[in-house]
């Protein structure tokens, strides 16, 4: 019997030490040759490593701009982190958020939806990145929901 309880605590011990431990969702970005060739052809740049490019299409639902441009408004100065704003904003009430991020974040505008004249995957805001040199290039989709996720996602890989 003590031999049993043993094992369950070390077990419950192994559990939360893996629950806990950072993790960093590995999503292999499949058409990132279509977004290299996105960033050189619409913005003129090529893609830096251990930089973050954050897309948000502002023609997308309204709570998940608000959400988005929220988070993003609140985040200080970040150099490695690029946002994509998608289109024009169809209301004026993302102004003042706009104006924050185009104050402290590096902008990237496409202004006539170009990205979407490329296969690049888009739905809900994608946060593209490779952390390692020559590491394959990922992504994390960002949910309304899961918002924080993103917000700590960033601050872990900012370069301030």
């Amino acid at each position: 019997m003590l031999i049993f309880n043993r094992f369950r605590v070390l077990a419950f011990l192994l559990l939360v030490m893996l629950s806990c431990s950072e993790k960093v969702e590995k999503n292999e970005y499949r058409y990132s040759e279509d977004f290299f060739s996105y960033l050189n052809e619409v913005h003129g740049i090529k893609y830096e490593e251990n930089s973050l490019y954050y897309l948000l299409d502002l023609q997308s639902c309204d709570p998940c701009i608000d959400t988005n441009l929220k988070m993003l408004s609140e985040l200080d100065r970040i150099s490695n982190l690029n946002i994509i704003l998608l289109a024009k904003p169809r209301f004026a009430k993302w102004d003042n958020e706009l104006k924050k991020i185009f104050e402290t974040q590096n902008i990237l505008e496409d202004v006539n939806g170009e990205a979407y004249l490329f296969e690049l995957g888009l739905g809900k805001p994608l946060i593209l990145y490779s952390i390692k040199e020559g590491e394959v290039f990922n992504y994390l989709s960002v949910s309304d929901f899961e918002i924080e996720k993103a917000k700590h996602f960033i601050s872990n890989y900012a370069k301030y």
